[in-house]
């Protein structure tokens, strides 16, 4: 993260300079990972979402018969279950 205004880390001794900059690292790194589970959450309710239109439009509901599993990306995969 930049500071618009860095002045106030001027004369800070050099081990509270680095702690400044492992913070700013770690926030950066957070907000990163942030973005991306966001991203993830967006693409598996958009998948959700066609797979019960996919559902419905067959005329079905979502509970009746086996669960119909929900391909994602790979090596990810989510099946939803039924009644038990």
């Amino acid at each position: 993260m930049s500071w618009p205004d860095e002045e106030w880390k001027v004369g800070l001794p050099a081990q509270a300079l680095r702690a400044v900059l492992e913070l700013e690292q770690r926030l950066e790194r957070l907000q990163k990972e942030g973005r991306q589970k966001q991203v993830q959450l967006d693409t598996l309710e958009a998948v959700m979402y066609k797979q019960r239109q996919k559902v419905s439009g067959e005329g079905g509901h979502p509970t009746e018969g086996a669960p119909a599993p929900i391909q994602t990306w790979p090596g990810v995969e989510i099946s939803r279950k039924g009644p038990s």
